[in-house]
């Protein structure tokens, strides 16, 4: 009987006693969900940050690659490019030989077109 008495001094009744149990489990309920979704969000960025640091040293060791590339690309340019170069593959594949001299032509004042 002193069980009854502290409960109805306290004024609790069988109705209010259930609002608060139900309160209570809702309450239970809001806080593991948000603490789930929270793991799950935290989760996906984790895995998608990881994925970006990924790709981004891929990209990287990708620009090394290409710039070692254009380096070797512009050697070769300058090499081919270079008069020497130039003469012997003129008078090597295209049969063309060094003139020895200069031969200058004469004109005379009636051979030109006046307008």
């Amino acid at each position: 009987m002193t069980k009854i008495k502290i409960k109805k001094s306290l004024g609790y009744t069988r109705s209010k006693t259930a609002n608060i149990n139900k309160i209570i489990f809702y309450s239970n309920l809001f806080l593991t969900l948000s603490i789930i979704s929270f793991v799950f969000v935290h989760f996906i960025q984790f895995t998608g940050a990881a994925s970006e640091g990924f790709v981004l040293g891929k990209l990287s060791s990708e620009l090394t690659e290409l710039k070692s590339e254009n380096k070797d690309l512009n050697l070769k340019s300058a090499e081919l490019q270079s008069i020497d170069k130039i003469k012997l593959k003129s008078e090597k594949d295209l049969g063309m030989v060094a003139s020895a001299g200069f031969d200058y032509i004469k004109l005379e004042a009636s051979s030109l077109s006046l307008k």
